[in-house]
């Protein structure tokens, strides 16, 4: 199938095989690698599906993961973007470290 023919957002979080020997298109989710039929007939009804109970989902990248500290241990984190948090936080650093701003 050629990209134009992809038209769904969906698509974006999936890799399509290539045809194998048994002549059967598949596609893998590209955060847990469930492995799906690419099928004319089944749709994008199993990728949005699938998308919705995915376990990896909210991990797309090692940039939104947060580094934390405990008392002894340091682990990563998937953690929510908080404008107001990242402002105070800039601005204590800015304070902290006498930045010109």
């Amino acid at each position: 199938q050629s990209s134009e023919t992809l038209k769904s957002k969906v698509w974006s979080f999936f890799e399509i095989f290539p045809i194998g020997p048994d002549k059967v298109l598949k596609y893998a989710c590209k955060k847990c690698g469930q492995q799906y039929l690419a099928s004319s007939k089944y749709g994008i009804g199993n990728m949005t599906c699938h998308l919705k109970v995915c376990k990896r989902k909210d991990t797309s990248d090692v940039g939104q993961m947060f580094i934390q500290q405990d008392k002894d241990s340091m682990s990563l984190s998937i953690g929510r973007y908080d404008p107001e948090k990242f402002c105070e936080l800039l601005i204590s650093t800015i304070i902290m470290h006498d930045l010109p701003f």
